[in-house]
């Protein structure tokens, strides 16, 4: 956990890697080196998806909030660090439906 009390990727890598000798007491070496090898690569994959979701989602760049590790932005609302990329997701789903309601709306309309 970090300062924030929020699990953060960069908190799990670290976990993955104060735990790796501690693993290995009990189970084969080589087997639990592969298991922890994997498990960061999918975060470390994980965090570099958000980087770039982050950067190309949409929003003006001087909204965007990154000193210190950060990937907030202030236009949307989302901490790209810590939110649910599921919620995320859901939330640009529902603006991008309400915008085209109101394009429909306007449409018929005559505008």
């Amino acid at each position: 956990m970090n300062e924030h009390n929020t699990l953060t990727i960069e908190n799990c890598i670290e976990w993955l890697d104060d735990r790796i000798d501690r693993w290995s007491q009990y189970v084969d070496k080589q087997c639990s080196v592969r298991i922890f090898q994997a498990i960061r690569s999918r975060l470390e994959e994980n965090q570099i998806m958000r980087k770039l979701l982050w950067a190309n989602h949409g929003c003006p760049q001087s909204a965007m909030y990154g000193d210190d590790g950060e990937m907030q932005c202030n236009a949307c609302g989302f901490d790209f660090k810590r939110g649910g990329m599921k919620a995320f997701a859901e939330k640009r789903a529902l603006e991008n439906l309400k915008r085209y309601q109101e394009y429909l709306r306007k449409g018929d309309a005559g505008e």
